[in-house]
């Protein structure tokens, strides 16, 4: 089962993510993004092992910085080194996990190549995908099989239940 979810930031996507991966009973791999406070006010958005929620961040896995008012500044070269290592990893793991596919990745041709792959092959998977339109997003939410749940305040709980149930017990 391949199921990814989506909708407005802050509404509980990561979190409902992060819990499935902390009980999962398997071997995972797959990606999450971090974000670090700067002294400027800005943030630093890093790659990381799913499996490894405490990896350093370094500049050779820093993807991009959030700017204000929700412009950013992305950092193809990162996906295409580090987060392309970490989608390798993942495989003939049963399960992938992807927090998250946005934006900052729009150049990073290699990196949407493996995911598109993972996707749309035999592995089970766990995305998040920012509800924007981008040729790669929308090439994400059109692969077959995959179930998409647009998760808000009032069913995030429903949700993480239902994946819960399914994926870990």
């Amino acid at each position: 089962m391949k199921v990814a979810l989506t909708g407005e930031i802050q509404v509980g996507k990561s979190t409902i993510v992060r819990k499935l991966a902390a009980a999962y009973p398997g071997q995972f791999g797959g990606f999450l993004t971090v974000s670090r406070q700067r002294d400027d006010g800005y943030l630093d958005v890093f790659i990381i092992p799913a499996d490894r929620p405490d990896a350093p961040c370094s500049e050779k896995n820093r993807i991009g910085i959030r700017l204000l008012q929700g412009r950013f500044s992305a950092t193809p070269q990162a996906f295409e080194t580090a987060g392309c290592e970490i989608l390798d990893a993942a495989a003939g793991k049963k399960l992938v996990i992807m927090d998250e596919l946005g934006m900052m990745e729009n150049q990073a041709v290699t990196f949407q190549a493996k995911v598109l792959e993972i996707l749309n092959g035999e592995q089970q998977a766990i995305i998040v995908v920012k509800p924007r339109s981008t040729a790669f997003l929308d090439q994400v939410r059109a692969v077959p099989g995959l179930v998409i749940k647009e998760v808000t305040r009032q069913n995030r709980d429903q949700i993480g239940d239902q994946l819960f149930n399914l994926f870990v017990k």
